[in-house]
């Protein structure tokens, strides 16, 4: 914590809800990540770019449901910006507190929301970032070895969604994915085992490069 007569410009403190996956950057010399966060006047934020691997003894590694404060600067996150999309210092990123079980689960009951966003024009500049309470229909692993989930939200016209779980994908040092680093069948089988009849919450963002496709950013599990 700082003291008063800091004159850092810090941001509004900031819930982590979701991580982005991990690429490599050469500007910085190692591997980044976008953060999807809850901040207290702003609602849900997009901050990039922040770093993997704390790369100063001075910084602390950023968990989800660490609440945190950074500095935003000026320059647009994205040559077509998102709207929550807020280009941040990574090296200015302070942990305040973190959550504890009680109050992470009031959170994500609070701001779970109707899942009319994924099937409206939200992603064409109104909203990029949610969270839903999802009917899961199945977990499955596909032919090629990647985790995924087919469900339903509570919209009326939803007809389904099919999504691949990041979160269980496994990235080399680079932020490379090859078929030969990921995780075997049997322990994903097994992870996803343990996701079924769980009350969970789909952290939703759109992809950076296809706008109009949804994709989920972190799953979370209702601890009640």
């Amino acid at each position: 914590m700082l003291r008063r007569s800091d004159p850092t410009n810090w941001s509004e403190r900031i819930i982590v809800l979701g991580k982005g996956f991990a690429n490599w950057s050469n500007q910085y010399g190692c591997l980044i990540q976008c953060v999807a966060g809850i901040g207290r006047r702003h609602g849900w934020l997009r901050l990039y770019p922040t770093f993997v691997n704390p790369i100063f003894k001075t910084m602390v590694p950023i968990n989800i449901f660490d609440e945190i404060r950074t500095v935003f600067r000026r320059e647009l996150a994205e040559p077509k910006p998102r709207k929550e999309s807020r280009k941040i210092l990574p090296e200015k990123i302070d942990k305040v507190s973190s959550l504890s079980e009680e109050e992470r689960s009031r959170l994500l009951v609070a701001s779970t929301e109707k899942g009319s966003f994924l099937h409206d024009d939200s992603w064409t500049g109104h909203k990029t970032l949610g969270m839903i309470k999802p009917e899961i229909n199945r977990f499955f692993v596909s032919t090629d070895n990647n985790p995924m989930v087919s469900y339903y939200c509570d919209n009326r016209r939803c007809h389904g969604h099919t999504s691949e779980l990041l979160e269980m994908v496994k990235t080399d040092s680079m932020g490379r994915t090859y078929p030969q680093q990921r995780i075997p069948r049997d322990s994903l089988e097994s992870a996803l085992n343990l996701m079924k009849d769980v009350d969970l919450r789909f952290v939703m963002g759109t992809h950076s490069s296809h706008r109009h496709r949804w994709i989920i950013v972190a799953t979370h599990k209702i601890e009640m």
